[in-house]
């Protein structure tokens, strides 16, 4: 039982990775959008 929940902190932890790197992307392109006018 330990080892399923470990396995889900792992990834919960990478689903918390894949979404900062695409919070990330939105507001880089944000960014470049927002120089571009």
């Amino acid at each position: 039982m330990d080892r399923l929940i470990i396995k889900n902190q792992e990834f919960d932890s990478r689903i918390d990775a894949r979404f900062l790197e695409i919070q990330n992307a939105r507001r880089q392109a944000l960014a470049q959008k927002a120089k571009k006018h």
